[in-house]
Parts: C-alpha cells; sequence; structure tokens
C-alpha cells in the first residue's frame, strides 16, 4: 500500500502493495482507518483525508478467468453530534491475478483515500465495509477535531504515522501505517505531517513527546528544523524503544528556537507503544510468552525453558530459542519472532471462543500459515452449521476447512493438523 505524496495533498499509486500485518492493527481487526486533517483550499474550512485499507482476507474472491475478483461496499460517514457532514456509500471492485497469489505469503490490501472540507469542530469519522457475497461487515471509527489552520501565523497539520517514507523529485512516496500501534522494537517509526507558515522562514525546534493518561511525558525528542513559507510537507523519525508500552498522546510542538523557547504550533494524536515479539520485560509476561510457544516449540524445549531455576535462567533460554530461529542473525531485529508473536496477537484479537484465540483451530492455523490468501463462506447449509474454507495457494493450494458445530463461532477444523506442525518463517 504506497502513497505518493504531492504539494497539494495524496495520490494513491495504482498497484497493490504487500503489508506485513505485525506493522498494523486494525481498529475492527479487519479494517486499516484513519482520519487526518490537512489545511483546506479556503479558510476557515479544513480538509479531512480518511484513509482506508481493506484485507483481502476480510473479502470473498470469485475465480474470473485468470484473475481473483472481490466485490465490496464501502460507506463513509462523518458526524458532528447528531448531524451527518458526509455520508456517502460506493462499490468497489478488486482484482488480483492468480500469479500474484500464488507466489505472495504476505496479505495484500485495498487501499484508497476519500476527502471531505469540514468546518472547525468535532466529529467521529466512520468507515464501514460489507460483502454481499459472505454477508461480512466491518466498521471502525475515529474521532477528530478539526481547528482552522490558517489562522495562526504557523500551524501543523494532523499526524500520520507511516512505516516507511523516500522522497523523490515528484514528492513523498510512502506507505501509511493507518492504525495507532507502534512497536517499541527495531528503529521506531515515521510521522508525516504538513506545515503552514504565513510568514517568513523560521527555524524552529520540533518537540515530539509521547504523554501518558496522567499527562506524565514518558519520551521526548527535539529536532531542528527550519519551516519555509507557505504549505510544507514534513517528516520526523520518531525512537520508541526507551519508551514504555502502552497507550499515549503523541504531542508534537513547535518551539520558538533560540532563547524565547515558546510553543507557536501544536498537533497531536493517540499512539499505543506495542512489542512486536521483543524478549519479555517481565515475570508475568515471560510466562504468558512461553505458554504461547505451542506453536513453534517442541515440549521438549519448552520444558527446558520452563525448569530453569530462576526468571533470568529462564529468560536466557527463551532468547536461546529464538535465537536459534533467527533469519537474519547479527542484526537487531528477530523477523521470525516478529511475525509469529503478530500472529499470536491478531489470533488473541480475532479468533475468542471458549479458549484463548490463539488456542483455537482457526488461531492455531493462523499463526502456524499465517493469513489465507481467500476465505470462502457457506453460511447457508441446510443443517445451519456455518462452513469457512481457508485457502493457501501458496502452499500447494492447501485448503482447511472449518465448521461452526455450536452456531456460535466455534470454528471447529473439519479435518485435524498433525500436533507435530510448527510454524515457520516464510512459511514455505
Amino acid at each position: 500500500m504506497t502513497t505518493r505524496l504531492l504539494p497539494l495533498g495524496l495520490v494513491i499509486a495504482q498497484a497493490f502493495c504487500s503489508v506485513r500485518m505485525s506493522a498494523q492493527v486494525g481498529e475492527s481487526g479487519s479494517l486499516f482507518f484513519d482520519a487526518v486533517t490537512f489545511a483546506g483550499e479556503v479558510a476557515p474550512e479544513a480538509r479531512l483525508d480518511l484513509f482506508l485499507a481493506v484485507p483481502s482476507s476480510s473479502l470473498s474472491f470469485e475465480r474470473v478467468g485468470e484473475s481473483f475478483t472481490a466485490r465490496y461496499r464501502v460507506r463513509f460517514e462523518v458526524a458532528s453530534g447528531t448531524r451527518r457532514v458526509l455520508d456517502t456509500t460506493f462499490d468497489r471492485t478488486t482484482t488480483t491475478r492468480s500469479g500474484e497469489v500464488v507466489s505472495s505469503h504476505r496479505p495484500t490490501f485495498d487501499f484508497f483515500q476519500h476527502r471531505v472540507a469540514l468546518p472547525p469542530g468535532t466529529y467521529s469519522a466512520r468507515a464501514e465495509i460489507i460483502d454481499p457475497t459472505s454477508t461480512f461487515v466491518a466498521t471502525a471509527k475515529r474521532d477528530v477535531t478539526v481547528v482552522d489552520l490558517r489562522a495562526a501565523p504557523l500551524a501543523l497539520s494532523g499526524l500520520l504515522l507511516v512505516d516507511r517514507i523516500r522522497e523523490d523529485s515528484a514528492g513523498f512516496v510512502m506507505t501509511p501505517r493507518l492504525s495507532d500501534v507502534v512497536s517499541s522494537d527495531g528503529e521506531g517509526c515515521f510521522v508525516f505531517f504538513e506545515s503552514y507558515n504565513a510568514t517568513a522562514p523560521i527555524d524552529v525546534r520540533l518537540q515530539a513527546r509521547f504523554i501518558a493518561a496522567g499527562g506524565a511525558v514518558a519520551g521526548e525528542q527535539v529536532i531542528e528544523r527550519t519551516l519555509p513559507a507557505g504549505r510544507s510537507q514534513q517528516w520526523l523519525r520518531l525512537q520508541t524503544t526507551d519508551v514504555p508500552r502502552g497507550g499515549y498522546t503523541l504531542e508534537l510542538r513547535a518551539l520558538r528556537a533560540g532563547r524565547d523557547s515558546s510553543v507557536i504550533a501544536t498537533t497531536g494524536r493517540t499512539v499505543r507503544i506495542e512489542g512486536s515479539g521483543g524478549l519479555p520485560v517481565g515475570r508475568a509476561e515471560l510466562d504468558e510468552r512461553i505458554e504461547q510457544l505451542r506453536h513453534v516449540a517442541s515440549q521438549e524445549q519448552i520444558e527446558r525453558i520452563e525448569e530453569a531455576t530462576d526468571d533470568r535462567e529462564r529468560r536466557r533460554r527463551y532468547a536461546e530459542l529464538w535465537s536459534a530461529l533467527d533469519p537474519s542473525p547479527g542484526t537487531t531485529r528477530n523477523e521470525a519472532m516478529e511475525e509469529y508473536f503478530a500472529r499470536i496477537d491478531y489470533a488473541k484479537e480475532h479468533f475468542r471462543s471458549y479458549a484463548a484465540g490463539w488456542m483455537t483451530d482457526q488461531g492455531r492455523v493462523y499463526v502456524l500459515y499465517g493469513p489465507p490468501d481467500r476465505i470462502a463462506r457457506d453460511p447457508f447449509r441446510g443443517d445451519s452449521r456455518r462452513i469457512e474454507t481457508w485457502h493457501y495457494y501458496a502452499r500447494g493450494n492447501l485448503e482447511v476447512a472449518f465448521e461452526d458445530e455450536s452456531g456460535f463461532g466455534d470454528f471447529r477444523l473439519v479435518s485435524p493438523i498433525s500436533p507435530l506442525e510448527k510454524y515457520r518463517y516464510g512459511g514455505l
């Protein structure tokens, strides 16, 4: 999902781009949605950009010739209290060539945006998709405060979290995150925004602060920058390694350079710092992560960790196991561990039943094989039992069928998978 930023806004590149699920967490679990304010063309109105990414695994694809096609309906709503200022519905069709599906074990997304001009105020933005084939429905919501970004000599737009960003002659090309979740491991994240300077170029210190619910500052970075006159596009790289995990307000302030250091502009958004499979911090987290090793480690390996005499040795043995599975030894990242626990966390959220989500049949298959390339749903069987089949084309056209025996979403494997089957990084 790649976006090109041009002087007056965003243009979506006409291509699919694979994105790691560990990089994002959809607000509804099946949608990735964000709403960011920029200056409008005429004061005091602002422009609200609605970004939406729909995972292909959430849609029902039908084979048409050499391609797979899915059709679904999108609805965007923006409301101020009980008054709707935007309510638009449209149909979308996404087509993927069979070769693309077979060659990729990572999920693909249908990514697009919608814009609406709004006067200053407080709004709620909502996105909904409906798959008419499976009757699948998913929604996501964002609360937005719109201000007149041209009222002050200097103003900053809303903040858009970005996974990757590069600049070329036409502007910025980036991969939006479309989520509040930021990893505490690795290289942090990027944040994109626009500045609106009604005066001459000005030297500022951009101060990014992670503010906890009680008002305490959990992390801070300061970057010196010259903001040119007029509208300009800006981005910062934020380090999150030393920020404790949890929910924060990411506040970005422009401070006047020099001794004055007064605040001349500010903006912000909510973020959540989470681990992406790094070494557990506390004992409770270590206990949980050891328990969750059952889909990647043998019982003997797990018992070896659990039999350690103290937490320090347990943590060392835990790290030793993952070190042996690291596809890039010698680097700061362990991609196998990141991917595995991203799948565990996804399964915990999406496949909850009588057992923890990662312990359910669907959760286990998701952890072992990752997101399916296609999901076929049959909700109208004669005995009222729903059937859901997951297709993995890159695994030799593997099909895994689940049956909802109880009628309450407790999907069980129709054909059990060997208990010896374990997660493998890359899946192939």
